[in-house]
């Protein structure tokens, strides 16, 4: 269950200069009860009880509830030294709801965790230039997470795993973000951005199992799973009108260098830079009313990974990214 109430203003300082500023309260509660059961239906098409485990003796269940109330804001200044360019700079405080883990390993795994709080501060400019074919967006961007929800991924003695959920954890992201957008002939657009990011966990307090039993480990210091350095994109879009309707052909280029996607940040669990291209064409008639197109993503059939874990010195996991895929989508409109 969750309540929340937000205000929103801007005050006009002067007539280049505003002020901005708002405030959301939010009141969430929230149940759950998790289980290890697997088990089957005793008649097909009936639902299971979940309390009679295909294994004896392995079941456990943990219930729990529990409420927070959180507050978040936003305060900022925009000036507009021209028509076409602002610039910008605000501070904000967001959080991610509290809960509880769905699966466990033991009664205790359940939780609750508590709402993650981030400190965001940006500044930056956005222009529309020559007549408004030229767009140019830039920002920078500092993060402080606090009472990070974290992954413990803890095996027991007796073999059971759990990947249990607490606030364990910081971490600081800053970088910088460039968005170009370009229409130098009527009917073309083209699109560009670059990011660069640096995001590290500033501490990721976990345990392990060791030789006499759970050791505490820190990861402090590796990057953000899913944090690649350096990302970007780059499109083109044309459309033109055929046969009494419109065509549009898109192409667009992704690039993300390399990354870590376990927070362990294991040789392993590196990923290699992953570069994509995809396409579509699509015909649309002068009333709009349907549209059909034909796409394909990863048109060079790309071979990557998505994913990478490392369970020293035992297994590793891995996930292949999707390969390429064509189809064809028809929209109806009413």
């Amino acid at each position: 269950t969750s309540l929340s109430a937000f205000s929103q203003v801007y005050l006009q300082l002067t007539s280049q200069l505003r002020l901005q500023a708002g405030v959301r309260y939010s009141h969430e509660k929230t149940s759950a009860t998790s289980t290890t059961a697997n088990t089957f239906a005793p008649v097909a098409g009936e639902l299971s009880s979940f309390n009679d485990p295909v294994i004896p003796g392995s079941f456990i269940s943990a219930s729990g509830k529990k409420s927070w109330d959180k507050a978040g804001w936003k305060v900022g200044l925009d000036f507009k030294p021209t028509d076409s360019t602002m610039l910008y700079g605000y501070y904000a405080r967001g959080f991610k709801s509290g809960g509880f883990t769905g699966r466990i390993a033991v009664a205790e795994d359940i939780g609750p965790f508590n709402p993650e709080t981030l400190d965001t501060f940006e500044i930056g400019v956005k222009s529309d230039l020559l007549d408004r074919r030229l767009r140019i967006n830039l920002a920078a961007f500092y993060n402080l997470y606090k009472n990070m929800q974290v992954t413990q991924n803890i095996t027991y003695a007796s073999g059971a795993n759990s990947a249990t959920i607490v606030n364990a954890g910081k971490a600081k992201t800053k970088g910088v973000e460039l968005e170009l957008t370009a229409v130098p002939v009527e009917s073309l657009t083209l699109s560009g951005s670059l990011a660069y990011l640096d995001a590290r966990y500033t501490k990721y307090d976990t345990r392990i199992l060791g030789p006499s039993g759970l050791v505490a480990v820190s990861y402090a210091g590796n990057r953000l799973m899913n944090a690649p350095e350096w990302s970007g994109a780059a499109s083109l879009n044309y459309v033109t009108a055929v046969a009494g309707g419109k065509a549009a052909l898109f192409i667009q280029d992704t690039f993300a260098s390399s990354k870590f996607t376990n927070f362990t940040g294991l040789p392993q669990e590196r990923v290699d830079a992953i570069n994509l291209v995809n396409a579509n064409i699509s015909w649309t008639p002068e009333d709009e009313m349907w549209s059909v197109s034909l796409y394909g993503r990863n048109l060079f059939d790309t071979k990557y990974y998505g994913q990478k874990s490392y369970f020293a010195p035992a297994y590793a996991t891995a996930g292949m990214g999707t390969p390429r895929e064509y189809g064809v989508t028809f929209k109806v409109s009413w």
